[in-house]
C-alpha cells in the first residue's frame, strides 16, 4: 500500500511539475487532487526538491531502458543510431529542464545543474556502448577511445550560440557546428565510415582523409 501510495503522488506530482514548473507547483494542490493530505506527502519525501529528483530520476531511468533498447536495434543503421540517440537526448533534456525557470542563481541553480550532470552521465554511458559498438564494426578505427569519444560527440558545439554572438567571429553556430562534426570525424571514421556518412547525406565534405 505503501508503495502504491507513493507511485501515485510521484505520477501525479510528474504530472503538475511539467506543467506549473518547479515554482509553481503546490504541494497542497497535489494533496487536494490525490484525496490525501499534505503531511502523507511528506511521509513519502522529505520536500518538493526530493519528490522533483524522485520524478526525475525515474524519468532518466525509463529513457535510458528505452534508448539501450532501441540503439541495440540489429535492423539499425550505425549512423542511424548516432542521429537517433542524439536527437532523442536533446528532447529529453530541454523537456526535463523545462521545470525550472531560464534563469535562476543559489540552490535552484544548482538543481538544475545536478538534473543535467545526472542526464549527461547516463548519456554518456549509452553514447559510449554505441561508439564501442561502431569501433567493433568497423566504422571507427580501431584505436578510438569509444569514452572519449562519446563525451566530444556530447559536447561538440556546447557554447557555439555564446561565441557566435561576439562581433569578432565571421561565423554562425550551425556553420560551426557542422565542421566541428566533419572535422572530428575526419580523424577516426574508417574508410567505411565516410562512405557511409556520405550515403547518408551528412557529410559530403568527408572525402578521402580530407579535412
Amino acid at each position: 500500500m505503501a508503495r502504491n501510495t507513493r507511485e501515485r503522488i510521484a505520477q501525479g506530482a510528474r504530472e503538475l511539475f511539467f506543467k506549473e514548473g518547479f515554482d509553481g507547483m503546490r504541494l497542497e494542490r497535489l494533496a487536494g487532487e490525490l484525496g490525501i493530505t499534505k503531511r502523507t506527502i511528506y511521509n513519502h519525501f522529505e520536500s518538493k526538491e526530493d519528490l522533483l529528483f524522485a520524478v526525475l530520476e525515474e524519468d532518466l531511468r525509463k529513457w535510458i531502458e528505452d534508448m539501450r533498447i532501441t540503439v541495440r536495434d540489429p535492423d539499425l543503421e550505425m549512423g542511424e543510431r548516432f542521429l537517433l540517440l542524439q536527437s532523442r537526448a536533446a528532447e529529453h533534456l530541454t523537456h526535463t529542464v523545462r521545470v525550472f525557470p531560464r534563469v535562476m542563481t543559489g540552490p535552484k541553480y544548482e538543481m538544475r545543474r545536478r538534473v543535467i550532470s545526472d542526464f549527461m552521465g547516463e548519456l554518456a554511458g549509452v553514447m559510449t556502448e554505441v561508439v564501442d559498438l561502431a569501433r567493433r564494426t568497423g566504422y571507427l578505427l580501431p584505436d578510438t577511445d569509444p569514452e572519449l569519444m562519446a563525451h566530444v560527440l556530447i559536447n561538440i558545439g556546447d557554447g557555439l550560440p555564446d561565441h557566435c554572438d561576439i562581433a569578432s567571429v565571421p561565423y554562425d553556430a550551425p556553420t560551426l557546428l557542422t565542421e566541428s562534426v566533419r572535422m572530428v570525424l575526419c580523424g577516426v571514421l574508417t574508410e567505411l565510415g565516410r562512405r557511409r556518412l556520405e550515403e547518408m547525406g551528412l557529410a559530403p565534405g568527408i572525402k578521402n582523409g580530407e579535412a
